[in-house]
């Protein structure tokens, strides 16, 4: 979900910020809005897309913050990270199915 509330984030950021607000200003205004929980729970602060925020809200020149975050806000996150963790369980799956086999 976390990838979900990235992009929302990331659109709503970009479609509401106005000339007097810095993007990390519009980005933290977002994040503390009520709708923002209904697309899952907060960011950890170690994940990749609190990171992309965080360097996104650190860019000194606005208009290329702005770009990025229009960037991030057409895309869609959440398909491109969903993949590897199905994987994963099927991997450790896999192992423990092997494991067991091998100690019967």
């Amino acid at each position: 979900m976390a990838w979900k509330r990235f992009g929302y984030i990331c659109r709503k950021a970009s479609a509401t910020l106005t000339n007097e607000e810095s993007v990390a200003e519009a980005i933290s205004r977002v994040e503390n809005e009520p709708a923002c929980s209904l697309y899952g729970g907060s960011i950890d602060k170690n994940s990749l897309s609190r990171k992309i925020l965080d360097k996104i809200a650190a860019i000194p020149n606005k208009d290329e913050a702005i770009k990025a975050l229009e960037i991030y806000s057409k895309m869609d996150m959440s398909l491109h990270f969903s993949e590897p963790v199905k994987f994963k369980r099927i991997t450790t799956y896999l192992t423990i199915l092997t494991l067991t086999f091998v100690l019967i």
